[in-house]
């Protein structure tokens, strides 16, 4: 997604930009999605069956009428077939149990946060005005309200998966104007979201910066407080890391994370919950598109967007990111470019 010297700056903000309401979603959305992927290939329609827990990734593709579509595929790859096909559908996200994805979609003409079956089957509406679901193990979905000129606007709420009553997470602190993203850690106890504040200095006129929140909304903090730089293979400055976004809470208090100019280039990282060995896993000689960390069921794997060889793909890697290889094409806009690995129930 964030990679590619040879992206243009109208490709580079389309992909990272899922709404046009204010210039907060400009930032926000600053999908750091690269451009859209190649045409989808075996494809089948919903219920297509063939599907077992643990076993698939879903990713995004664009359709033949250029919609961005869920697509399922096995971690080697193979087997790719689509699971939606009304209006634009993106940002998927497991059920603990790996039964069910949430997902987000303007099908209705408005944002709002869709669940079905794994198949594909069995589509229905959980709640309007919102996108960026994340299912969590108490069987909640956090997601990020968008109501226009709404107090409660791009602030993270919480629903029961079944339908409910949303409750109020996260606030916003000082001159911040959204959090989003949210990422439910593996025991679903804790929260990690990203909160934008505007930064006239900065290239992009934000700065996202990775915070955590209890379960119940207490004890909201900071987590990256630093402002190192990226760097290539060989240890020399690329570009800088100042901001940070996109987290995905994985075991043992890592969360895995986009750091680099909000709206251009950047490479993945992981650091602990506590601010503590703030790590970069990705690495290239040129400025790239490296982004949307997401933590393998069992914590040996990050599977990644990037850019790297001039279209948006999913690729895999070690935790501390060694063995970075190629899984898939991948798509965004007008949702971020975030795959999602199916989870094994314990």
């Amino acid at each position: 997604m964030r990679d590619g010297q040879q992206f243009n700056s109208a490709a580079r903000k389309k992909t990272r930009h899922f709404l046009a309401i204010a210039t907060v979603v400009a930032v926000l959305l600053t999908l750091k999605g690269c451009s859209a992927a190649a045409g989808p290939t075996n494809i089948v329609g919903p219920g297509s069956g063939q599907i077992g827990n643990g076993e698939w990734i879903a990713v995004q593709g664009k359709d033949t009428n250029g919609r961005l579509q869920i697509f399922l595929i096995r971690p080697d790859g193979t087997d790719r077939h689509q699971l939606t096909t009304e209006g634009d559908n993106g940002t998927p996200s497991w059920s603990p149990d790996g039964e069910q994805i949430a997902f987000s979609s303007n099908r209705g003409g408005n944002q709002a946060i869709y669940t079905m079956d794994q198949d594909g089957t069995n589509q229905r509406l959980l709640v309007g005005n919102a996108m960026f679901p994340d299912w969590s193990g108490n069987d909640e979905i956090a997601y990020i309200a968008v109501g226009n000129n709404d107090p409660s606007g791009f602030l993270i709420w919480v629903v029961p998966a079944g339908g409910g009553t949303p409750r109020q997470l996260t606030t916003r602190t000082g001159a911040a104007v959204a959090t989003v993203h949210p990422s439910w850690s593996p025991d679903g106890s804790q929260l990690t979201f990203a909160m934008i504040t505007p930064a006239p200095t900065s290239p992009g006129g934000f700065n996202p910066e990775i915070w955590v929140v209890d379960r119940d909304g207490s004890n909201q903090r900071l987590v990256t407080s630093t402002d190192p730089d990226n760097a290539r293979p060989d240890g020399s400055s690329l570009n800088t890391a100042h901001d940070a976004n996109a987290p995905d809470f994985g075991p043992d208090g890592w969360i895995a994370f986009w750091s680099g100019e909000e709206t251009s280039f950047g490479q993945v990282w992981r650091i602990q919950s506590d601010g503590s060995q703030r790590i970069q896993l990705t690495s290239t000689t040129f400025f790239s598109r490296n982004d949307d960390p997401t933590w393998s069921p069992d914590g040996t794997k990050i599977l990644f967007s990037t850019d790297r060889n001039g279209t948006n793909q999913v690729w895999i890697m070690d935790p501390d990111g060694s063995n970075p290889r190629f899984v898939s094409q991948n798509a965004a806009g007008p949702y971020p470019g975030d795959p999602a690995w199916q989870p094994v129930p314990n």
